[in-house]
């Protein structure tokens, strides 16, 4: 169900919404827009939650075959392609 807080540790996407992900890596808080991840907006919040973080932290789900480099949430404007 959207509108679902989940938490796991420092790493972690704590709340999920209609419009898209939340999320902490380390101390720094980040969005996720499904504007911009259209792909992500198809999934449950059970298949959002099954993800993990490399050491670089980059996002990575899996067995959703989908991932998200953090340098893309750090700094967007260099990193202008949106998925489709």
């Amino acid at each position: 169900m959207l509108g679902t807080n989940i938490l796991r540790n420092s790493e972690n996407i704590f709340y999920i919404s209609k419009f898209g992900i939340w999320l902490y890596i380390n101390t720094e808080e980040y969005f996720i827009p499904f504007d911009d991840y259209p792909m992500l907006a198809t999934y449950s919040v059970s298949e959002l939650s099954k993800y993990r973080f490399d050491i670089d932290g980059n996002i990575h789900w899996d067995d959703l075959d989908v991932e998200i480099e953090k340098d893309a949430l750090d700094d967007p404007e260099r990193f202008p392609l949106i998925y489709e």
